[in-house]
């Protein structure tokens, strides 16, 4: 019952996610992910490429789940799934130690490869630019 719930509630958000933009495009202004502008601006409502991508990310967790929690299902496995997510979480610790050292003294750009997202030099806040926060 629980497992066909949440397939429903997938299909749904999955197919509302590629049919909503088509049905309401020019409708709504909406906050772009991927803005080409070096500020944040408002665009209209339209059919683009993330669409396909939220849906395959969206797949992508449970699908993931599932692959190492079957790998996962003898003692042996499980401590090497174990050992894998720590070394992963140690990797990633010193990737964002790294980004956040490199903000701190200036040198963000020369960190750029090891960063997925489009993040702009500064966003127009009340007429003017500030710079912008990294999380």
């Amino acid at each position: 019952m629980v497992v066909s719930l949440l397939m429903w509630a997938s299909a749904r958000a999955i197919t509302s996610g590629f049919l909503l933009p088509r049905v309401f495009a020019g409708q709504f202004m909406v906050y772009p992910l991927n803005s080409p502008h070096s500020f944040i601006l408002q665009e209209p409502l339209r059919p683009v490429g993330s669409n396909f991508n939220q849906a395959v990310f969206f797949l992508a967790g449970p699908a993931v789940f599932a692959l190492v929690s079957s790998i996962a299902r003898s003692p042996i496995m499980l401590r090497r799934v174990a050992q894998a997510i720590i070394i992963a979480s140690n990797v990633n610790l010193i990737f964002v130690a790294l980004d956040s050292i490199t903000f701190a003294i200036g040198m963000s750009a020369d960190g750029h490869q090891t960063r997925d997202g489009n993040f702009p030099g500064g966003v127009v806040l009340c007429g003017r630019e500030r710079d912008v926060i990294r999380v």
